[in-house]
This record gives C-alpha cells, structure tokens and sequence, in this order.
C-alpha cells in the first residue's frame, strides 16, 4: 500500500516512516504543495497523513483539492 506523508518537518515523521515501511507500505514524504497532486497519480497513494500545522500549505483547502480529486482517499 503507498501512503503520503505530507508534512513540512518530516523529521517529525521519521519513526512513523520506518514502522510503515517494516509493514509493507511504501511511504513518500512531500512538504510542497505544488507536487502532492502529481505523487498521488504517479504512485497511486490511497493513504495520506497530513500535518495540520503546515507553514506553506493551506491545509483544509488542500484537503478539499485532495477530496475533489479522488473522493474515496482516505486522509
């Protein structure tokens, strides 16, 4: 299973990334609005854990993006 992390501090991730990976998920760390769109389609991510706190991402506007874009994800 591909799951995104988007945070603009993935330090903070690092432990959550590694036991994800130990259980057979393949994880991808994105802190850049203008990428998130095109990493869903190319790794076909049906997760996302997103920090609330993001300094450059709007973070309820990018998750109605996300939600309009594939309305089924689970975030």
């Amino acid at each position: 299973m591909n799951i995104l992390i988007i945070a603009d501090r993935p330090q903070l991730f690092n432990s959550l990334q590694k036991f994800l990976s130990q259980n057979n998920c393949s994880v991808f760390l994105c802190g850049k609005q203008r990428d998130i769109l095109s990493l869903i389609k190319k790794k076909d991510i049906r997760i996302i854990i997103m920090d609330l706190t993001l300094k450059e991402i709007q973070d309820f506007a990018l998750l109605k993006l996300i939600k309009s874009f594939d309305p089924l994800m689970d975030v």
